[in-house]
């Protein structure tokens, strides 16, 4: 209670104890957010929480507002952050004095680096304190919420006649016999590769690509077994989904990289090629050797009529190359040969139409690795080589999108904002009162008390004062006509035509406009590398969204999830920078026009300790008119940049890695 009386009294102490009461009202507010992040099951601080799941459009709008939360926080600590770094770069006078005699000027009154070297140890390192604990709210506030969504790779192929949907009966693993993932009944299945092989001449083998995931044949004979339920569903379900034709079909199916948002598990509708629209039953497609019966007979009775062709699990995932350069498809559909397409991995896919009935190549007529002896036993019509498509049935899919919170970054923010408390208090109770905050903090003591090293020296200005640090000393000798002597004379007046801005150091006027050129062309590229990754469109939804295009992939592991990390926020920590900068500008002209209005009418000086008609500072220098639009505006771009630049955490196996997207 002493102590806020006591700061009360103080003025500048006053607001900045406002400040630490801000700083530590939003420090409270995350650290019960950490807490009840934490109480949920499965949680810790190296983990993240999924605090919301439903419909992506309803997950981006309460990530849009979370974020804007997260920036109106995290400018209100920074720029409290920023009045105090303000304070204790305000030299004492006997800093200023110490200062003046070696000619070298310091800043009253505005953000400034340059005092640092003059200035006690006890505030650089509250400084160099203040500023080191701002980094981390920087570089990882922005990601304590993330959004993920769900960008499905796995999708079930089914190959089966109209009549299947209908209950007619069906015998896995279908009329073709070849079990999923290979193309042949008699190749063999390796439990060390989980594939099919082919055996060459040469005694070496190699797996079957093109046919989806390998099952064993023996699962087949259990009904619980994953592969019988999915057969199962697409006959019950697919009756319902939603019918493709085969332009489209082949589209989604065959011809994409996008992930499975919209369609999942599909059933192809073959025509059965024989006078049977049923389907096939496994004399019309094999001529067994009778050896052959005892294996066969278990699985797919020898003249039952069989609806179900063939049936796999597929999955479809995008080559990191395509999420660098999406204009060149690069994808690897692990069922590409199964539905006709000659390549696993096509470089270049043409959306070429096709026609009503769509003709396919499912099996090769030379199959490698099958011996003539092999393919005798079996007897193969190579009539069903290849297969006629009518059109497909897909199952809708339904989006389920998260916002989740790392607990982590969140916890690495709310200690630097402690931090902050902790130091913010701490110079609010240790720092000197001499400490000349203000203009007429420094025209006080500078009238009380003149300067020595300055006295007489009225007409001294700004200008004089940057061109006697920066230029070269020479001794005066008694020859010079404008000799230095001890007793004060005249000095002609000239009054020099002047802009506003003129009183602007050249090093300032550099420092700001680098920043920005800097800012400007780096988002720019950005922005341009964003506009050509989206088919040279700017329309392109606002916010993390399946519809922007991925334009930067990290690997998962080791540093690549923190290089994805602080790819996404070094442009906050930009655009802060040049906050500060234009704040430090726009501090210097007010000061300068404070300054000059004491030239033009009698007026009482702004003091951080008021006597007699002295009056006090609730603020440093900029009015509220000017920086509550310039924290508003700082606010607004940290927003929009947090939405253009982010982290997208994608589920569903389409990308294993965490993704920067612009």
């Amino acid at each position: 209670m002493e102590l806020s009386k006591t700061l009360a009294k103080k003025n500048w102490r006053r607001t900045g104890f406002l400040n630490v009461i801000l700083v530590l009202s939003c420090g409270i507010i995350l650290l019960v957010f950490l807490i009840i992040s934490l109480k949920n099951t499965g949680s810790s601080f190296s983990t993240s929480t999924i605090i919301f799941e439903g419909d992506c459009e309803s997950t981006s709008r309460l990530n849009l507002i979370f974020h804007l939360l997260l920036n109106i926080l995290s400018t209100g600590i920074l720029a409290s952050s920023n009045y105090f770094m303000q304070v204790v770069s305000a030299p004492s006078r006997e800093e200023l004095d110490k200062a003046h005699r070696i000619f070298h000027s310091l800043d009253i009154g505005i953000p400034s680096f340059k005092n640092m070297q003059s200035i006690s140890h006890f505030k650089r390192i509250c400084w160099f304190a203040l500023l080191s604990s701002s980094l981390p709210i920087h570089l990882f506030f922005n990601s304590s919420i993330f959004v993920t969504t769900f960008q499905g790779s796995a999708w079930h192929l089914t190959i089966a006649t109209e009549a299947f949907m209908q209950g007619a009966d069906f015998f896995p693993p279908g009329a073709s016999l070849a079990p999923a993932g290979s193309s042949y009944p008699a190749y063999e299945y390796v439990p060390s590769y989980n594939a099919y092989v082919t055996n060459t001449t040469e005694g070496t083998s190699s797996t079957i690509n093109g046919y989806g995931i390998a099952v064993p044949l023996e699962q087949y004979a259990d009904k619980t077994s994953t592969i019988r339920q999915y057969i199962a569903k697409a006959a019950t379900n697919s009756s319902g989904w939603t019918m493709l034709d085969t332009n489209t079909c082949r589209s989604e199916n065959l011809l994409t990289c996008k992930a499975r948002t919209q369609y999942r598990d599909v059933v192809v509708v073959i025509e059965t090629g024989t006078n049977s629209t049923v389907g096939w039953s496994r004399g019309e497609v094999f001529n067994l050797s009778r050896n052959l019966f005892p294996q066969w007979d278990i699985y797919v009775p020898p003249n039952d009529i069989n609806s179900l062709w063939y049936s796999t699990e597929c999955t479809i995932t995008r080559d990191v190359m395509s999420l660098v350069n999406p204009g060149t498809q690069y994808c690897n559909n692990d069922c590409g040969i199964a539905l006709g397409s000659q390549v696993i991995i096509p470089m270049e896919l043409s959306n070429t139409p096709v026609s009503s009935n769509w003709t396919f190549q499912f099996r090769t007529s030379s199959l490698p690795g099958i011996t003539l002896d092999t393919a005798a036993d079996y007897g193969y019509n190579d009539k069903f080589n290849n297969l006629t498509m009518k059109h497909c049935l897909a199952e809708p899919a339904s989006n389920v999108c998260k916002v989740g919170v790392s607990n982590l970054l969140l916890s690495v923010a709310v200690i630097c904002i402690f931090i902050k408390v902790a130091q913010c208090c701490l110079i609010l109770w240790r720092l000197p009162h001499s400490s000349l905050v203000t203009l007429g903090d420094a025209m006080e003591s500078f009238i009380s008390k003149p300067d020595p090293q300055t006295f007489g020296l009225g007409t001294l200005d700004i200008l004089d004062s940057y061109r006697l640090e920066t230029q070269s000393l020479r001794y005066w000798s008694s020859d010079d006509e404008s000799h230095l002597i001890s007793t004060i004379k005249p000095r002609q007046w000239h009054r020099p035509n002047r802009r506003f801005l003129s009183i602007m150091p050249r090093i300032v006027w550099a420092h700001m406009y680098t920043l920005l050129f800097v800012s400007i062309t780096i988002l720019s590229l950005c922005l341009g590398f964003s506009y050509v990754s989206n088919g040279f469109s700017l329309r392109a939804p606002f916010g993390p969204s399946n519809e922007n295009r991925i334009t930067v992939n990290f690997r998962l592991g080791g540093d690549g999830y923190f290089s994805a990390l602080l790819s996404a926020n070094i442009f906050q920590l930009l655009l802060s920078l040049c906050y500060f900068s234009y704040n430090a500008f726009f501090t210097r002209l007010l000061i300068e026009q404070e300054w000059n209005s004491y030239s033009l009418r009698p007026q009482p000086l702004r003091v951080s300790h008021p006597t007699g008609d002295q009056i006090s500072t609730y603020r440093l220098q900029l009015p509220y008119r000017y920086s509550i639009p310039l924290l508003l505006i700082s606010i607004l771009c940290h927003w929009f940049l947090s939405n253009a630049l982010f982290l997208f955490i994608i589920e569903g196996g389409m990308s294993l890695t965490p993704t920067l997207q612009m």
